[in-house]
């Protein structure tokens, strides 16, 4: 029995559904990071283990996990997985607790109904390897001013007041520019006596408000034997590409992250027929390589996790032991 079960861990820890064939299934659910405010205890992001009763159909993974760890045959490999489902319903049915390692305890009720205790010292999020709950008491007597205006501020003001005076040294003159430009042309025009450069002409392009005239007056001096057609179509393309916007960044989307298995086969064919089956039903069905080296039949592909557990719930009638996986 300890040696299926260290198997059985294994899987969790890379699935998010194990099943017993004939007894029910492992599921892992995700419980994000949290904090008991009373305690002050914070706990890390864990991947929780349920058990469905429900989920008897055998869908390979556990027996070819063992046929591949063994070196055995998938007949052989079966027979080891009854033996052990078998070995637990007897106990069961006498009255005895069951405790799987590192998974949990089953019993039965009053009812004869099994019952499942999961362990809360495991947890099988693999992102959160290496992570524990601890408990941390609220920080007091922490002055956040007086901390933001001690000995550091006097270390950086003299910094701050160095970019201070860059800045308006830059802006001035900009500024200064920016209000003198609009007015030299008038100013030089009506006070000509009063210019130094009067005696120079100073010509005015009323073409700098233009764009589309900017871009044609690059146009060589051949233009003037063109066709008129011919130079309006210039024209036309000059103005549409100053009109042409700025660089522009592609977002590409995400791929498909998750999918939904309806069953896992060590022989491909095995995979073909059920894939098969499940177009007659309507669905868009598609093999996946796992890398255990199973062929998956996948239901769906999915880049939210959440949008695949719900589409799961909607073709739990037509497949009640599909399960969602990342991809």
């Amino acid at each position: 029995m300890k040696d299926i079960t260290r198997h059985i861990i294994e899987l969790l820890f890379r699935h998010d559904c194990v099943i017993l064939p004939s007894f029910g299934g492992f599921i892992g659910n995700y419980r994000p990071a949290g904090i008991d405010r009373e305690t002050n205890r914070f706990t890390p992001p864990v991947k929780a283990i349920s058990f469905n009763r429900n989920l008897v159909h055998n869908d390979g993974l556990l027996i070819g996990k063992i046929s591949e760890e063994k070196k055995i045959g998938y007949a052989d490999s079966k027979i080891l997985v009854d033996s052990f489902i078998d070995e637990l319903k007897k106990s069961l049915g006498r009255g005895e607790r069951v405790n799987l390692d590192k998974i949990g305890h089953f019993q039965l009720n009053s009812e004869a109904n099994i019952q499942f205790e999961p362990n809360p010292d495991t947890n099988f999020l693999l992102d959160s390897y290496g992570f524990g709950a601890f408990t941390r008491q609220p920080v007091s007597n922490y002055d956040i001013i007086r901390r933001s205006t001690g000995r550091d501020q006097q270390s950086v003001r003299p910094s701050a007041t160095r970019k201070m005076a860059i800045r308006a040294a830059i802006a001035v003159p900009v500024i200064a520019a920016m209000i003198l430009i609009p007015l030299k042309t008038d100013f030089f025009r009506n006070n000509a006596s009063m210019n130094p450069l009067s005696a120079i002409e100073i010509s005015v392009d009323s073409s700098m408000d233009d764009p589309a005239a900017n871009n044609v007056a690059e146009f060589k001096a051949g233009d003037e034997n063109k066709p008129a057609e011919v130079i309006e179509q210039d024209k036309a393309e000059a103005v549409a590409v100053d009109e042409e916007p700025a660089n522009t960044l592609a977002v590409k989307p995400a791929g498909p992250q998750y999918c939904i298995v309806a069953g896992s086969f060590k022989s491909p064919a095995n995979a073909e027929t059920l894939a098969d089956e499940a177009r007659s039903k309507g669905f868009e069905a598609s093999l996946i390589e796992a890398a255990n080296g199973y062929t998956r039949v996948s239901l769906g592909l999915f880049a939210n996790r959440q949008d695949a557990i719900d589409r799961r719930y909607e073709i739990l009638a037509a497949y009640p032991d599909c399960w969602v996986t990342r991809k």
